[in-house]
C-alpha cells in the first residue's frame, strides 16, 4: 500500500503577525481551507511545519480550533502532523492540542524534527 503525504507551508495557510505570531482568527478560517485542500488530496496525509511561528493563546483558543477541525472531520481522514518550535511552552500547548485532537479522533502528531514527522506519516497502519 503507498501512503500520500501533502506537505503545505505556513506561509500558504497560516496568516501571521509582523512579528511571526499565529493570528488566531485567521487561523480558523485557515482551517476550512485546509480541508478543501485535505478534499482535493484525499488520501494523502498533511505535514504543517510550525517551526518559525509563535502562537499567542490560552487553552479555550486551542479548543476553539480543535472544534473548527472537528467540524470537518470527514475530510481529515488521515494523518496530521505538525512540526514546531522545541521549547518546553510550545511542547505543553501542542501536547494540550493533542489531546484535543485524539479525543474527536483524529490522527494527529507533532514532532521537533522533520524526520521524525516523516516516519510517523510513513508509517501504515491498517485499521
Amino acid at each position: 500500500m503507498s501512503i500520500g503525504i501533502k506537505v503545505y507551508q505556513t506561509k500558504d495557510f497560516i496568516r501571521k503577525t509582523a512579528q511571526g505570531r499565529i493570528d488566531l482568527e485567521r487561523s480558523l478560517e485557515t482551517v476550512q481551507e485546509l480541508a478543501k485542500a485535505a478534499n482535493y488530496f484525499k488520501g494523502h496525509s498533511i505535514l504543517m511545519d510550525l517551526r518559525d511561528t509563535e502562537v499567542d493563546g490560552d487553552r479555550s483558543d486551542a479548543l476553539g480550533v480543535a472544534a473548527a477541525f472537528a467540524t470537518h472531520f470527514k475530510s481529515f481522514r488521515n494523518k496530521i502532523a505538525l512540526i514546531i518550535p522545541d521549547t518546553a511552552e510550545r511542547m505543553a500547548k501542542a501536547e494540550f492540542m493533542r489531546t484535543c485532537m485524539h479525543l474527536q479522533g483524529f490522527q494527529w502528531e507533532f514532532f521537533m524534527a522533520y524526520e521524525d514527522a516523516i516516519d510517523w506519516l510513513s508509517d501504515i497502519t491498517e485499521l
